[in-house]
């Protein structure tokens, strides 16, 4: 595996005093007070403004903004996001959008502030069980999904031209280097490119997922709550996904992901076979675009964080193909 980025600091954000003036005054009227601190988030990747404010009246707000002309993949996931948040049933773990309002070219959401850690610094087999039980409550609670959204399916993602979804097949045949493969991934090339070709039929479902679910997604609160945040890549696909998805990089820790997952309701009756065609598209995705330059909407630690993570799901999966 690849070394671990930093992912309690990976974002690259405006600091709030770098918002034009109308955007802060918004947020001081829908708040009723002032802003007065101004904690930036560390984590995730997209370049909009997501941070903390602690207000003058003594209450806090999680303040969300990104402008259409300056961010415009920020500013379309932060009005997606909203969507979102505005129909998510309440038994899902998820902070709450308090108001979402839009001034000049730029979108701003409020949302309920929580308070927490986030998982995997590193994992431990504790965070596991906890993020596990959390995934066990959001495929429960988004099934059926939400009404009112047009969501895409997973499985679409396993169909198309995408360079990635030939990847293993372009490594294999010399069109492509990579030095992303372990000895037993370069000898596994055409069992992967089997594993991904059959993936969309693994992975699909009529579940809700978050579709994003990275542990500077997830908070962990002192009390024993948890939150899932960052809500703008809902899709409809199997309700193990967002779970196995999740563990990639706890699996990296040296956690037995496969005994916490097999503890879990998540994976009854699911053929493990499908298991290993999701982390073979995930390796695939990831890893196909390790190289590229990270666009311009994301921070650059991307590249760090699709080759560690790449690496850790082929990591994962040779130890389950192999075992």
């Amino acid at each position: 595996m690849t070394a671990r980025p930093p992912y309690d600091r990976t974002a690259v954000r405006p600091a709030w005093a770098e918002l034009p003036a109308e955007v802060r005054d918004l947020v001081a009227d829908q708040a009723g007070s002032a802003v007065v601190r101004a904690d930036v988030a560390g984590g995730g990747f997209t370049r909009g403004f997501a941070g903390l404010l602690g207000l003058a009246d003594g209450t806090e707000l999680f303040v969300k903004a990104a402008s259409e002309e300056e961010r415009p993949v920020a500013h379309r996931s932060y009005r997606t996001e909203a969507d979102v948040l505005r129909v998510l049933p309440g038994a899902v773990p998820a902070p709450r959008l308090r108001w979402t309002d839009e001034v000049g070219p730029w979108v701003v959401l409020g949302i309920e502030p929580v308070r927490g850690r986030m998982p995997g610094l590193p994992w431990t087999d504790v965070d596991v069980d906890r993020a596990v039980a959390t995934c066990e409550q959001l495929a429960d609670a988004l099934h059926p999904a939400p009404p009112g959204l047009a969501l895409d399916r997973l499985a679409d993602e396993s169909e198309g031209d995408g360079a990635w979804l030939r990847w293993y097949a372009s490594v294999a045949s010399g069109e492509l280097v990579s030095d992303l493969l372990s000895p037993w991934a370069q000898r596994s090339l055409p069992e992967l490119h089997r594993l991904l070709s059959v993936s969309g039929a693994a992975v699909d479902g009529d579940t809700a997922c978050h579709g994003d679910l990275r542990a500077d997604n997830m908070l962990l609160g002192p009390a024993g709550q948890v939150w899932v945040c960052d809500w703008n890549w809902l899709l409809l696909a199997a309700p193990w996904t967002d779970a196995v998805g999740l563990l990639v990089t706890a699996h990296a820790d040296g956690v037995d992901v496969d005994a916490a997952l097999a503890r879990s309701m998540l994976l009854d009756g699911v053929d493990p076979e499908a298991v290993d065609a999701w982390l073979a598209l995930l390796a695939a995705f990831m890893c196909g675009q390790a190289a590229a330059p990270p666009p311009d909407f994301a921070s650059s630690w991307l590249a760090a964080h699709r080759a560690y993570y790449g690496t850790a799901a082929l990591s994962w999966l040779e130890h389950r193909r192999t075992r």
